[in-house]
């Protein structure tokens, strides 16, 4: 039974950090996630675990950005499902829920889009 779970950063417990950075270990989407989770930042932060009968199998961050300044982007958000689990809505349900939580539009959210795959996901989503 997958379910979704949303937790303030600081809040998020040893052994679900230790789970949602092992899907990812490198890369800007580890980058934000560490530095969303990071107790020296105060900034406005949601995390997002999705997990399958326990197991962590993908998480999604949104988090206040250091500097809005000079640009509409007021929040960043990054997503990972692992592969098996993606193409299921579970991405989708995430990007909106992030969006609700702090009220925002789409176009206040800063997305990554890294490669052609997450380009079109995140294409389709704030089509939705």
């Amino acid at each position: 039974m997958i379910r979704i779970y949303s937790k303030d950063a600081l809040r998020v417990n040893l052994e679900e950090e230790k789970a949602c950075s092992k899907l990812v270990t490198s890369g800007s989407i580890y980058t934000l996630y560490v530095e969303c989770c990071d107790i020296r930042h105060k900034v406005k932060n949601r995390v997002f675990i999705v997990k399958d009968n326990g197991e962590c199998v993908g998480w999604a961050v949104i988090k206040e950005r250091k500097s809005s300044r000079n640009t509409n982007f007021k929040f960043e958000f990054m997503v990972y499902i692992r592969r098996k689990y993606r193409r299921k809505g579970i991405g989708t349900k995430l990007y909106k829920r992030a969006k609700k939580f702090f009220k925002l539009k789409d176009k206040e959210i800063k997305v990554y889009m890294t490669t052609n795959y997450n380009s079109e996901f995140f294409d389709k989503v704030r089509k939705v």
